[in-house]
C-alpha cells in the first residue's frame, strides 16, 4: 500500500493521491468491522464486505476531489462484466 500511495503521490496530483489513500484507509475499516464483529457465515462476510466497503471508497474519494454524484458512485461500483 505504501508504496501505491508514494507512486501515486508523485505520478498523479498529491491531492488525488492523498484522497485515494484515505478512501482505501476508511473503506479497509469498514471491512475490518464487518470481518470482526460480523457472527455470519464467511461467504456472507465477504458480500457484506464488498457491499459495503466499495461503494464507500468511491464516495469517500470522489467527495474528497470534490465530484460527488451518486451516478459516479454507482458508475465505479458497478460489476465491470455487468455493463454489456
Amino acid at each position: 500500500m505504501m508504496i501505491g500511495a508514494l507512486l501515486s503521490y508523485y505520478l498523479a496530483d498529491p491531492f488525488v493521491a492523498v484522497a485515494s489513500v484515505v478512501a482505501f484507509l476508511i473503506s479497509e475499516t469498514a471491512d475490518w468491522l464487518v470481518y470482526t464483529w460480523s457472527k455470519r457465515p464467511l461467504p456472507q462476510r465477504i458480500v457484506i464486505s464488498s457491499a459495503v466497503g466499495t461503494p464507500l471508497d468511491s464516495a469517500v474519494f470522489l467527495a474528497m476531489i470534490g465530484y460527488f454524484s451518486i451516478g459516479g458512485v454507482v458508475l465505479m461500483t458497478w460489476p465491470a462484466g455487468s455493463m454489456v
